[in-house]
């Protein structure tokens, strides 16, 4: 028995499996396999300080054998420098210069703000749990891109864009990388925009990030700001 399934174990995690995801130079992500069916995202993020691994939801052994190649392709370079490349990048910047490449994409209507904001139960709960979850070795959400190389294909950003982005919302709003696999980010949020002028600024920035929020969901600006106003959950995706 290993040391991290000792100590999940130790801490009430039912661990059915735990098995090496991928392995690189001196890092190791492993694929955790539960017993049971409870939700467990938030225990395993609440033991990050103890174990020393991010929780990562979207992965099961279906994720693994469409994503090994690509999470353990070298071709964005070492997990370090992307980390480092993402710290270099100005959220404000980046999404300037995006606008700018193609800014036929990014004009959408502005909208109107709804009479009465409903709180949407899936914008403020934990996204769905499963009993499989990435295990990546850090303690810091942010740089999750960068140990899954999650990005870069169609117009999803690459992996640095991800920790940048990532990192700027994490210190603004205390968001968290709950769900990355597939074509799908989930995000956990502590403290979320209260405020129309700043939910309507973040807006932009997911907008640009992710277009199709706008293009294909929300139609309007103030659709999606309103969606994210008080909103403890986000969700991003891309074809």
């Amino acid at each position: 028995m290993s040391d991290l399934e000792a100590t999940l174990l130790d801490n009430g995690i039912a661990v059915r499996e735990l098995s090496v995801l991928v392995e690189r130079d001196n890092e190791t992500l492993f694929l955790l396999v539960m017993n049971g069916t409870r939700p467990e995202w938030r225990r395993l993020r609440d033991l990050v300080p103890v174990t020393g691994y991010w929780p990562v939801l979207g992965w099961d052994l279906e994720t693994l054998e469409a994503y090994d190649e690509d999470v353990a392709d070298l071709r964005f370079g070492s997990t370090a420098d992307i980390i480092e490349a993402g710290l270099q990048i100005s959220p404000d910047s980046w999404i300037a210069n995006r606008v700018a490449h193609d800014p036929r994409l990014y004009t959408c209507p502005r909208g109107q703000w709804p009479e009465v904001v409903s709180v949407d139960e899936a914008t403020h709960s934990l996204p769905e749990s499963s009993i499989s979850v990435a295990l990546v070795p850090t303690n810091l959400s942010w740089q999750v891109p960068a140990y899954l190389r999650y990005g870069g294909w169609n117009n999803c950003p690459h992996p640095e864009v991800h920790v940048s982005m990532m990192r700027y919302w994490n210190d603004r709003y205390g968001a968290e990388v709950a769900r990355m696999a597939a074509d799908r980010v989930e995000v956990v949020v502590s403290h979320p925009p209260v405020d129309r002028v700043e939910a309507e600024q973040l807006a932009w920035e997911h907008f640009v990030y992710c277009p199709d929020l706008v293009h294909q969901e929300t139609t309007t600006l103030l659709g999606l700001a309103s969606r994210l106003f008080n909103a403890k959950h986000w969700g991003f995706w891309w074809d």
